[in-house]
């Protein structure tokens, strides 16, 4: 059984091209023989089927983001976090 990273440029294109046109991974999988652990995430990166997070694009908390405790507003714009 062979690796996504085995694969040659031209075949990794070509498999893109069919999962992009609507064949699953386990399809493409066993069809070629392929390791279907290794060929998931590359897959996913190249054809992203959802957006995932908010309504609106970006929307989402940044990482590190901190809420206050009371009134669950970003720490330093409520009264009680208020920085000195």
């Amino acid at each position: 059984m062979k690796n996504w990273g085995d694969l040659s440029p031209s075949e990794k294109d070509k498999i893109i091209k069919e999962y992009k046109n609507g064949k699953t991974a386990p399809d493409i999988a066993k069809e070629k023989g392929i390791s279907l652990t290794s060929m998931r995430t590359p897959l996913h990166r190249e054809h992203r089927k959802a957006d995932h997070g908010g309504a609106r694009k970006n929307s989402g908390n940044k990482k590190g983001v901190e809420f206050c405790p009371t009134c669950r507003k970003k720490v330093g714009n409520c009264s009680h976090t208020k920085k000195d």
